[in-house]
């Protein structure tokens, strides 16, 4: 996601609720919840909620036996404050995950205001497709089932809601992902192709 420039930039609290609630409309997809449905759960977290800096920033606090301090967070989202900036930079880096989310240029050690115009999420649909015990025909045949329901949801699905991005006019979707790139190329050359004829 590219965010404004300005004070807090990209990670303003009104910034960070657009991309929690631009990735919940994602993952309130239907076909979504199909494929991350059929994920196994120890990879489910990867598509819900996903990996996104978005989430570390608003974890919820996890209280447990009636007490009031929390003895845990989980990177989810959902919490009910934004935890300071530097905190969830720690809280990505410990997880190994700051390289991926954030830009190379800042880091929690950075000295100084804190500010970047990009943040990344990541989501992975992780769908076992058959057995290595299963017949290689049925192999074949689950591949490429799996991969027109891909093509659909990413294309007919996904895409459409990616380009339309969220509510916020300062809020743009950058996109990359498996045969997203192979989709727009079809897409841009059938569109010449219909100008030609």
């Amino acid at each position: 996601m590219v965010g404004p420039a300005g004070s807090d930039g990209i990670f303003s609290s009104k910034v960070i609720s657009s991309i929690i609630r631009f990735e919940q409309s994602l993952r309130n997809l239907d076909e979504w919840k199909d494929f991350c449905g059929r994920a196994a759960a120890n990879h489910r977290g990867l598509c819900d909620p996903g990996v996104s800096f978005a989430n570390y920033m608003l974890p919820t606090l996890e209280i447990h036996g009636g007490g009031i301090v929390p003895s845990s967070l989980s990177v989810d989202g959902k919490g009910w404050e934004m935890i300071p900036l530097r905190t969830a930079m720690m809280l990505a880096e410990r997880h190994r995950l700051d390289k991926l989310l954030l830009p190379t240029s800042i880091n929690s050690t950075s000295r100084g205001e804190l500010s970047a115009s990009a943040l990344r999420s990541a989501f992975r649909f992780q769908v076992p497709c058959c057995s290595s015990q299963d017949p290689v025909q049925e192999q074949r045949a689950r591949a490429k089932e799996f991969s027109q329901e891909w093509y659909h949801f990413s294309t007919d699905v996904l895409m459409p809601v990616l380009r339309r991005g969220p509510e916020s006019d300062n809020i743009r979707v950058w996109y990359a992902g498996s045969d997203f790139q192979e989709f727009e190329v079809k897409e841009a050359l059938s569109g010449d192709f219909s100008l030609a004829i």
